[in-house]
């Protein structure tokens, strides 16, 4: 049980209230949210750096530059669009894993714990 917390009862929390453990734990909430920002700004400049120095590579036609920093290689993800038929039988095999699932006929094999973090825009 939390300091926030009376026994057998969790703290009511309406729309647009901050929890308490928040409010007890605002500067480190306001440091990941920093860290979150700049994290968003730095993959933007890192799509726009990558997709700037893949355009050079093509237009040269070179498949791999090495330097001091490393190595950059041209690589291929492939995407496949598959036959009605086996599409067909993807949305079956979902939709018995599912039932499987909901009749617990299925079992978790691990859960993963991670936070979700949402900043306001």
């Amino acid at each position: 049980m939390s300091v926030f917390e009376m026994p057998g009862q969790k703290p009511e929390i309406r729309g647009g209230e901050e929890h308490p453990l928040a409010l007890a734990n605002k500067p480190l909430i306001e440091q990941l949210t920093a860290i979150k920002l700049e994290l968003r700004k730095l993959e933007e400049e890192e799509k726009a750096l990558t997709d700037k120095i893949l355009g050079l590579m093509d237009k040269s036609g070179v498949d791999q530059m090495r330097g001091d920093w490393g190595t950059l290689s041209v690589c291929e993800k492939k995407t496949w669009k598959y036959s009605d038929e086996v599409t067909i039988l993807a949305e079956e095999l979902k939709m018995v894993k599912e039932v499987e699932e909901r009749t617990k006929k299925a079992s978790v094999d691990k859960i993963v714990k991670y936070l979700r973090f949402t900043i306001k825009d």
